[in-house]
């Protein structure tokens, strides 16, 4: 599917949801390692970028920042790929809202993180491995990247534009 999707259709990335979907056990450590090998050569031979969505343990407290230790199965799989990038909700900040509402001492921070965990060849001189803060934009139901903006206006996709 990725050399016909890279060849044949000019795809530049590609999005597998989910490993657990893909590998039999939970507990396939090999399967797991096996298929992500797989996955980071088909990418190097079709100059493709895969995006893999992996899920993590679950952490002690809802509120705890992931760390690249974080996540289920075996540990080669963040070995081996050249990014990571993990999501974190703000749990904290919503179970503030609802207990005190409007006067929570938590507005200000962000809904979510976007956190890069690794970056394989990076180069650049900024920080390698950034956390993006974002906003949810609940009627879009997407995020932006400051509280109060406006959410993309997809020209061709059949939905009305926010304001």
């Amino acid at each position: 599917m990725v050399k016909y999707c890279a060849q044949e259709l000019g795809i530049t990335h590609i999005f597998i949801d989910s490993l657990m979907k893909c590998v039999k056990a939970e507990d396939d450590y090999n399967g797991q390692k096996d298929f992500v090998d797989q996955l980071c050569a088909m990418a190097k031979d079709c100059d493709v970028h895969i995006h893999l969505v992996h899920h993590m343990k679950k952490p002690s407290k809802e509120g705890d920042m992931p760390d690249k230790h974080d996540t289920k199965g075996s540990g080669s799989i963040t070995d081996q790929i050249d990014n990571l990038f993990m999501v974190w909700r703000n749990k904290p900040k919503e179970e503030a809202a609802r207990a005190q509402g409007s006067s929570s001492n938590k507005q200000a921070e962000p809904d979510s993180l976007l956190l890069c965990k690794k970056q394989r060849n990076y180069e650049g001189s900024a920080d390698g491995e950034p956390t993006i803060s974002l906003w949810r934009h609940r009627d879009a139901g997407n995020f932006v990247a400051e509280a109060g903006m406006c959410a993309q206006f997809f020209p061709n996709y059949p939905h009305v534009e926010s304001m």
